[in-house]
């Protein structure tokens, strides 16, 4: 199987390092106690509360066999690395886009902090300027993040 149908199957996960977490389907499970990661040829699972992954694939109506990908069909298996491939290039895309938040977010404050307690009236148009278009920047990236993480960042 691939790695999209397991995590269809499991049902709410949350991505976590480079995996997922999920609560376990073996278990009555009060918070996330599996771990769900894609190595080369297999998924993996684990749950820590201590269920066997024999369990974990009885209670998805799966079979261990159905974690290896050599039981993958020539055209499952091209889909599967296109899946690696585009899962590593939205992560990659998501990191930039968290860092340039970072930086532009740091740059504003850095410049905000440095202008408190002086008369907005005293600076200059190109300190106007480069303090308005910082706190621009940083606001327009966090508006293109999810609402939840915008206000988050606003505090």
């Amino acid at each position: 199987m691939l790695l999209d149908q397991i995590l269809d199957l499991i049902g709410s996960v949350r991505k976590s390092g480079q995996g997922w977490m999920a609560k376990c389907p073996a278990h009555e499970d009060r918070s996330p106690s599996l771990s769900i990661r894609e190595a080369e040829d297999r998924v993996l699972l684990h749950c820590f509360s201590g269920c066997s992954v024999a369990a974990i694939c009885g209670a998805l109506g799966i079979g261990i066999r159905d974690l290896f990908a050599e039981n993958l069909s020539p055209v499952q298996w091209t889909q599967l690395q296109q899946a690696r491939r585009e899962r590593k290039q939205a992560d990659h895309k998501k990191k930039i886009q968290e860092s340039r938040v970072i930086d532009a977010r740091r740059e504003a404050e850095a410049l905000l902090r440095a202008s408190q307690g002086q008369d907005i009236s005293q600076w200059s148009e190109e300190k106007f300027d480069r303090v308005m278009k910082a706190v621009g920047r940083a606001y327009d990236l966090l508006r293109e993040e999810n609402e939840d993480t915008f206000y988050g960042h606003l505090g």
